[in-house]
């Protein structure tokens, strides 16, 4: 799952949300949006931080194991172990982990 960042509202979506092609669902913008990249290190704040986090939670597919994903999330693919993403969100989010399990 591609999640997209809106500069335009400030807003984190799954790519499929996006109803007309190349536009935010929130505020309708076309020329304002970066597919978040872990890998090359796309900045977001906390908030939004939390809002991925939120995505991947509530949109996430397990796997038969419960171990590692069904399907992929952000650069991470399909069958990547629950720990290396949640590496991935400690390192991201100033209050660690943790807080982010706990929210």
């Amino acid at each position: 799952m591609r999640i997209v960042y809106c500069h335009s509202c400030d807003e984190l979506f799954p790519e499929t949300e996006m109803t007309i092609p190349g536009h935010c669902p929130v505020c309708g913008a076309h020329d304002m949006l970066e597919v978040i990249d872990c890998k090359r290190g796309t900045e977001l704040s906390d908030r939004l931080i939390e809002d991925l986090w939120n995505i991947y939670r509530d949109y996430l597919c397990y796997s038969d194991d419960d171990e590692s994903i069904a399907e992929a999330f952000l650069d991470f693919e399909a069958g990547t172990k629950l720990p290396v993403i949640w590496k991935w969100f400690d390192k991201a989010y100033s209050k660690g982990v943790y807080e982010l399990m706990n929210m």
